[in-house]
């Protein structure tokens, strides 16, 4: 081979080499900053992770809590009913002898505006105008 195209092969190779070794090294510049940054991602990831299992306990935590809070209002609602049963009951008693009073008192007042012996006549049976 002549002594011209070694020569120009040589620049031409020289060069060539030149290009993929500042290829190289922009490829090796950008992975350094993909890595960097699937760093980064790695670590917001595991950081959410953290999060979301802490709050998976703060939820699990709420849903006890309301179901503890459920169970004493059912404790709660059943106590009230009772109370209100009871409580109907007692003056269903009170207005039943008040009922009662009073229709002594209507009697008693009856009794006293007839007359004396028309009422010992309804006692023993007797008629009205009979002795």
């Amino acid at each position: 081979m002549d002594q011209e195209l070694i020569a120009y092969l040589d620049q031409h190779f020289r060069g060539t080499a030149g290009q993929i070794e500042a290829l190289r090294q922009e490829t090796a510049q950008q992975l350094v900053r993909i890595d960097g940054r699937l760093e980064r991602v790695e670590t917001e990831v595991r950081h959410a992770h953290v999060v979301i299992e802490g709050l998976r306990d703060e939820v699990h935590l709420l849903a006890e809590g309301m179901i503890g809070f459920d169970e004493r209002m059912g404790g709660l609602r059943a106590e009230v009913k009772e109370q209100l049963e009871e409580m109907r009951s007692w003056m269903h008693q009170a207005y039943r002898g008040l009922d009662r009073r009073v229709e002594d008192l209507e009697v008693s007042q009856e009794n006293r505006q007839r007359a004396t012996l028309d009422v010992i006549r309804e006692k023993f049976g007797k008629p009205r105008g009979g002795v």
